[in-house]
C-alpha cells in the first residue's frame, strides 16, 4: 500500500484505510467485502491510482489495440484500459454482458483517453462456450480491424471465453495480459490489482516452429528455413513480431541467394545479385527494430566479404580470384554438413581448378587456362621444347597444342614443371597416388555420380578431399589471407535458443 499512499492525499488515505479494514477482519462476510469493492468512491479512486501503480506496463508492452473479454464486472476491464491506454479497444461480450460492455465504452475516464464510442471502442458479441466461433471472429473480424501493437486481455468473462482468447494469443503470438489481485473470500481487494503480462508457453517450453527454423538455417538449408518463416508469418498476429519475421525472411533470402552464387550473375543489373547492398539494408533494419538474432560482428564480416565479391567480379568464364575461391570452399562445407557429399566434392574439385588457375595467372601470367599464354613459363624452363619434353615425361602424353584449354591435370603438371617445389602440385600428386592398390582420392571423385560414375561419395572421402583442397588453397592465396576470408565468408547461426522465443529483439 506504500505506493498508493505516496500518490493519494491524506484524506483519501484515511478513507481507504477505513474502507479496506473489512478485508483484514476474519469475521467479515462476503457481502460486506463486495459492498466495499463496489463502492463508487472506491472505484473512482481505483481508476485514478491503479494505473499509476502499474506505471511501466504500458511502455513495456506498447499497446495500440486492446482486445478484451467482458463479463459481469466492468472494473477489471476498465482498469486494464486505463493502465494500457490503447488507441483502439474491442470489447467481446455475451448477450448477458452486453450492458457491461456498453458502460465500459461510455465510461468518462475511458473517453478521456481519447477513445470515441463506436469509433475507437467497438463491441462484438461472442459465444460463451463455442471456442471455434470465438476464434473465427478474432481471426476474420477483429484482427483485420486492429492497428499497431495488439494486446489481448482475457481477464473478464467466463472460462471458455478466456481460454479461447488465450489460445488465440498464444498461437498468433500476440502479447497477453491478465489483471491479478489479492482475493479475500473470492472478492478482489481494492488497489491490489496488478496488470501482468502472461508468458507465452511457446516461449517457455520451446516453439517448435522457431526451433525448426533455427535448425534449418544453421545447417544451411535456407529454402526450407524460408518456408517455415513464411508459414510463421501466416500465424502471427502481433504486428511487431510480424515485422521482425519479415526482416528475418529477407535475411534468409539473402543467404539462400548467396548460397546459390547469385553474386556472380552475368547481368549486373539484376537486383538479387547485389548481395552486399542488400545485406547493408537489412543490417540497418535490424538496428532500427532492435533485432539481435545474429551476431553483429559476423554480419559485419559477411558484409565485408560480399562487398569484396561484388568488387572483384568480372565478366568471363574463369574469374579465378580469392573471394570466389573461398566462397566456393565454404559453400562445399555447407553441402557436407547437409550430408550432400557428392555436391561438396564437386565444389571442392572446382576449388582445385581455381587454385591452379590462380597460381598460373598471378605467378606466370598465362592469361587464362582456356587459351593459355606460355611465354613466361617457357622462358623459366629454358624454352618451348623443354616445356614440351617435361610435360611428356611427367604425364606420358603430349602437351596440349597452343591455344588449347588446359584441364586441372594439365595446370597442376605445368605448375610442377615450372616450380618443382610447388606445394599445391605436390598435394595434388598425393591425391592421385595409388597406395597398396586402393583407389586414389581423385579416382573416388571420378567415379562419383556428379563426375563420371555412379558411386556416391562417403563422408570420410569428402573429409579427406576437403583436407587436401584446403592445403592447396592456402598455398595458392596464403594461409593468412585464406583464414581471414574464410572467417568473413562463414555463414552465421541464428541466436534463437532451444526455448525459441521470437523475442528477436
Amino acid at each position: 500500500m506504500e505506493e498508493l499512499y505516496n500518490l493519494c492525499t491524506e484524506e483519501e488515505q484515511q478513507f481507504i484505510d477505513k474502507q479496506l479494514a473489512v478485508f483484514a477482519d476474519p469475521t467479515a462476510n462476503r457481502d460486506s467485502l463486495m459492498a466495499v469493492s463496489n463502492d463508487q468512491a472506491i472505484i473512482k479512486l481505483e481508476k485514478r491510482y491503479v494505473p499509476q501503480i502499474n506505471p511501466t506496463i504500458s511502455s513495456e508492452i506498447g499497446c495500440d489495440t486492446l482486445i478484451s473479454t467482458v463479463g459481469l464486472r466492468k472494473l477489471p476491464v476498465l482498469l486494464s484500459i486505463l493502465c494500457l491506454r490503447p488507441k483502439r479497444v474491442f470489447l467481446l461480450h455475451t448477450n448477458a454482458s452486453r450492458y457491461m460492455a456498453e458502460e465500459i465504452r461510455d465510461d468518462a475516464d475511458v473517453q478521456a483517453l481519447g477513445l470515441k464510442p463506436n469509433l475507437d471502442t467497438s463491441l462484438k458479441e461472442i459465444s460463451q462456450t463455442n471456442a471455434p466461433q470465438i476464434y473465427d471472429i478474432l481471426q476474420h473480424e477483429i484482427l483485420p480491424r486492429a492497428r499497431g501493437k495488439v494486446v489481448i486481455d482475457p481477464t473478464g468473462g467466463i472460462k471458455v471465453m478466456g481460454l479461447s482468447l488465450a489460445a488465440f494469443a498464444f498461437w498468433r503470438r500476440i502479447p497477453m495480459v491478465y489483471l491479478l489481485g489479492e482475493e479475500v473470500k473470492g472478492v478482489v481487494k481494492p488497489f491490489s490489482e496488478r496488470l501482468t503480462r502472461v508468458e507465452n508457453p511457446y516461449d517457455h517450453f520451446g516453439d517448435p516452429d522457431f526451433t525448426l527454423l533455427k535448425e534449418l538455417f544453421d545447417r544451411g538449408n535456407y529454402p526450407a528455413a524460408l518456408e517455415v518463416c513464411r508459414g510463421l508469418e501466416k500465424t502471427v498476429g502481433d504486428p511487431a513480431t510480424l515485422g521482425r519475421l519479415a526482416v528475418l525472411g529477407w535475411l534468409i533470402e539473402l543467404y539462400r541467394d548467396w548460397d546459390a552464387f547469385l553474386h556472380s550473375h552475368e547481368k549486373i543489373e539484376v537486383p538479387e545479385r547485389r548481395l552486399g547492398t542488400r545485406l547493408a539494408a537489412i543490417i540497418d533494419d535490424m538496428k532500427r527494430l532492435h533485432i539481435g538474432i545474429i551476431d553483429a560482428g559476423q554480419l559485419s564480416q559477411n558484409l565485408e566479404f560480399l562487398q569484396g565479391l561484388e568488387n572483384s567480379w568480372r565478366r568471363g568464364r574463369n574469374n579465378a580470384e580469392p573471394y570466389r575461391l573461398v566462397d566456393i570452399y565454404t559453400n562445399a562445407g555447407r553441402r557436407a554438413r547437409l550430408g550432400q557429399y557428392d555436391d561438396a566434392v564437386a565444389r571442392l574439385y572446382r576449388c582445385l581448378e581455381m587454385s591452379a588457375t590462380l597460381q598460373l595467372v598471378t605467378r606466370w601470367q598465362v592469361g587464362s587456362p582456356d587459351a593459355p599464354d606460355t611465354r613466361h613459363i617457357e622462358a623459366a624452363v629454358g624454352g618451348r621444347e623443354q616445356l614440351v619434353q617435361g610435360y611428356a615425361s611427367l604425364q606420358g602424353r603430349p602437351l596440349p597444342p597452343p591455344g588449347s584449354r588446359w584441364s586441372l591435370d594439365d595446370q597442376m603438371a605445368i605448375l610442377q614443371i615450372v616450380e618443382p617445389s610447388n606445394n599445391a602440385a605436390a598435394v595434388y600428386r598425393s591425391m592421385r597416388k595409388n597406395i597398396a592398390g586402393e583407389e586414389t582420392l581423385m579416382e573416388k571423385r571420378n567415379r562419383s555420380i556428379l563426375a563420371h560414375g555412379t558411386i556416391p561419395v562417403t563422408e570420410g572421402e569428402a573429409r579427406s578431399f576437403d583436407d587436401k583442397v584446403r592445403a592447396i588453397i592456402e598455398d595458392s592465396i596464403g594461409t593468412k589471407v585464406f583464414r581471414r576470408l574464410e572467417k568473413q565468408a562463414r555463414h552465421p547461426i541464428l541466436l534463437i535458443e532451444r526455448d525459441a522465443r521470437m523475442s528477436v529483439g
